[in-house]
């Protein structure tokens, strides 16, 4: 139900929910909507008047929300982010603790100051890189048994930000270094660099050898590369 208040002289349109909760809740949403959730026994009056007890920090919120849709609105592609192939939306809200997680296929970045661009940009990429380092150690784990003879034993994984290499082996200090960038890919474009990577304990160049192989383990390997082509490199 649409209801529209003053606060402090300034017209604000809120959505009344009656639900099943023990207290009055607001919420400020990146849209700069306001929802309101209110128990059925509570007075219409009483809600507006915790609506403006609150008046300061609602307006503050859509303050903040307004200068940051400002900010934003040449900034085209902000508001989204590749996560292994998916185009997931990035929604940002006010919290104690500056973090980005996924929830319900979307990156939700909780920062103390939503218009601090470059705490938002850290963030998502803290959350990419987590996201990146533990697929591909999943798929170095469930791949390596294919390679376990030879090897001494499961190879060391480390990961960079790279300009022109999804991965690289050093088979003689059984080291295996993957590209963060990787995190934007499709699973089935991770798998593939990441047989390529060990192929390379067998064959120690890229010769016919190497791919007669690779293509044991990935008949599509060619199609896989060229998919990889049309995402970007650290």
């Amino acid at each position: 139900m649409k209801k529209t208040i003053k606060l402090s002289g300034i017209p604000v349109e809120y959505d009344l929910q009656r639900k099943k909760v023990k207290n009055v809740n607001i919420r400020i949403k990146s849209d700069m909507s306001v929802s309101v959730s209110a128990p059925s026994r509570v007075l219409q009056a009483d809600i507006e008047r915790i609506l403006i007890e609150k008046a300061d920090f609602i307006l503050s919120a859509l303050s903040k929300y307004k200068k940051r849709k400002e900010l934003m609105k040449n900034s085209e592609g902000d508001d989204r982010v590749e996560i292994f192939g998916t185009i997931l939306p990035i929604e940002v809200s006010s919290g104690k603790k500056n973090k980005a997680e996924i929830i319900d296929s979307r990156v939700i970045v909780t920062l103390k100051d939503i218009t601090d661009r470059e705490t938002q940009s850290k963030a998502v990429s803290a959350l990419l890189d987590a996201l990146c380092r533990d697929t591909v150690e999943e798929i170095c784990r469930s791949v390596y048994p294919n390679f376990a003879g030879y090897t001494k034993g499961f190879p060391q994984i480390k990961f960079r930000h790279m300009k022109t290499r999804w991965g690289s082996c050093n088979y003689k200090k059984e080291v295996l270094t993957f590209n963060y960038s990787l995190v934007h890919a499709p699973r089935k474009c991770i798998e593939y660099v990441v047989y390529h990577e060990f192929t390379h304990f067998i064959h120690h160049d890229h010769s016919t050898d190497f791919h007669k192989t690779l293509s044991r383990f990935v008949p599509n390997e060619k199609q896989l590369k060229k998919e990889l082509e049309n995402h970007k490199h650290g």
